[in-house]
C-alpha cells in the first residue's frame, strides 16, 4: 500500500504531531510506503524527510494549477493508491488531484470540530463524491459532518494517541530538579504548567485570574508558562496587574516540551475550542495531573473528577476550584494521574491509532465510494 499524506500547515501542531506518529511507527514497514507532500520549510516536512519520501509544493492556494498538477504526477509517478489530506487546504487540493487522477482513493483526516469556512468550496468539498471516506478524531467532528450532510457510514472515528515512549525512562524529580536549576525557581512547592500560542484566541487570563486567587489564598505554587506569540508581553502585563508575576515565569517556545512536562505537577489546559488539545494526552503520560478549560465538558481525554477535571470555558470559579483541589492535595493528583494513565493506555494507544487508519486504508482500497 502507498499512501501520499497532504499537510499545509507550517508550524508545529497537534495534528502534525499525530501524524508524525503514524510515519515513525511504519517507518520500517516493508507493506506500507508513506510519502509526504507538504510545504517548504514546514515542521512536519523537516522531521519527516529522513525517514520517508518527501516533496516540497506551494501549497499556498487551495486550488493552484500548479500544485495540483505536481501533487497529480507524484500519483502517476510512485502509484500512489491513497491521499490522506489532514487540513482543510489539503482537502481541497486533493479532490481537484484525484479530478486529474482518479485512480486515487482519497481519505479526509478531521480533527476540527469547529464550523467549516463560509465559502462555497468550502462546503462543496465536504460533501464531494470525490472523498471516499473521513476520518476524524472525535464523536464532535463527526456530528460537525453529519450536520454538514455527510453520510455516517462514510465517517469513522479513530482517537487520538500517544506512544508515551519519551516519558517511560525520565525521573520526575530529577527532571524537575534540572529545570528548576534553569529556570530558578522553587523546588518544593506544586509546579504548574501550561503550554500555548499566545494568538487573540488565547484564554490563558482565565489561568492567571484563578491564579490570583490562589495566590490571595497563601496557597503555594509556581507556575511555569510555555509558548509564545503576538500577545505574550500583554499577558505578562496581566500577570503584573494580577499580582502574580512573582509566581509564574513565561519560559518562550520549548523545543523538547516533553522535558517541562515531565516537570511540572500540573498541566492546565484553556482551550477556546471545543475540546482540549492532544497535549493532555502526553501530560498524562508523564504523570501530569491535568486541569482543564475548553467549550465541551465531555471530554475524550479526561473523566471529570476520575481521570482529572475539566470544566466549562466560562466557569470561572469552576476552574479555580478544580486547580485549588490538585495544588493543595499531592494524594488526589497521584490518584487522577494514575486513573489517567490507565484509561489513556486504554483508549488511545498508538498501536490501535495506527492499524485503525489502515484498517480504513484497506476498506477505501476495497469498497471505495467510487
Amino acid at each position: 500500500m502507498r499512501i501520499l499524506h497532504i499537510d499545509t500547515e507550517m508550524m508545529w501542531r497537534a495534528g502534525e504531531n499525530q501524524l508524525w506518529l503514524f510515519l515513525d511507527y511504519l517507518k520500517d514497514n516493508e507493506e506500507i510506503t508513506n510519502y509526504l507532500v507538504a510545504k517548504k520549510g514546514s515542521a512536519i516536512l523537516e522531521r519527516s524527510e529522513n525517514i520517508i519520501n518527501t516533496f516540497d509544493v506551494d501549497l499556498n492556494w487551495e486550488i493552484s494549477p500548479t500544485s495540483i498538477v505536481h501533487i497529480a504526477n507524484i500519483c502517476k509517478t510512485y502509484n500512489i493508491n491513497i491521499i490522506i489530506a489532514y487540513t482543510p487546504k489539503a482537502h481541497g487540493l486533493a479532490i481537484m488531484v484525484k479530478k486529474i487522477y482518479p485512480k486515487v482513493k482519497l481519505i479526509v483526516h478531521d480533527r476540527s470540530s469547529e464550523s467549516i469556512g463560509r465559502g462555497i468550496f468550502s462546503k462543496l468539498k465536504y460533501r464531494s463524491s470525490m472523498v471516499d471516506k473521513f476520518i476524524v478524531t472525535s464523536s464532535l467532528v463527526s456530528d460537525k459532518l453529519i450536520r454538514l450532510g455527510i453520510d455516517s457510514k462514510d465517517i469513522v472515528i479513530v482517537k487520538n494517541a500517544c506512544s508515551g515512549s519519551e516519558f517511560i525512562f525520565r525521573s520526575k524529580q530529577d527532571t524537575k530538579y534540572v529545570l528548576s536549576k534553569k529556570f530558578e525557581l522553587p523546588y518544593d512547592v506544586p509546579l504548574i504548567g501550561t503550554v500555548s500560542h499566545f494568538s487573540n484566541h488565547n484564554r490563558s487570563d482565565i489561568l492567571f485570574k484563578s491564579l490570583e486567587k490562589l495566590a490571595q489564598e497563601n496557597i503555594s505554587f509556581f507556575c511555569l508558562v510555555a509558548g509564545d506569540g503576538p500577545r505574550r508581553r500583554e499577558l505578562e502585563n496581566l500577570c503584573r496587574e494580577y499580582g502574580i508575576h512573582h509566581f509564574v515565569k513565561f519560559i518562550g517556545f520549548m523545543e523538547d516540551i516533553s522535558q517541562l512536562l515531565h516537570a511540572i505537577d500540573i498541566l492546565a489546559v484553556v482551550s477556546s475550542k471545543k475540546e482540549l488539545g492532544t497535549v493532555t494526552l502526553d501530560a498524562i503520560w508523564s504523570d501530569c495531573c491535568v486541569v482543564g478549560a475548553c467549550n465541551n465538558t465531555q471530554s475524550d481525554y479526561l473523566i471529570n473528577g476520575k481521570t482529572g477535571f475539566v470544566s466549562d470555558l466560562d466557569d470561572q470559579e469552576a476552574f479555580t476550584n478544580n486547580l485549588r483541589k490538585v495544588v493543595v492535595n499531592k494524594e488526589l493528583r497521584t490518584s487522577l494521574c494514575e486513573a489517567a494513565k490507565t484509561v489513556t493506555l486504554k483508549e488511545h494507544s498508538l498501536t490501535t491509532n495506527v492499524l485503525s487508519i489502515l484498517g480504513v486504508c484497506r476498506d477505501v482500497l476495497k469498497n471505495g465510494r467510487n
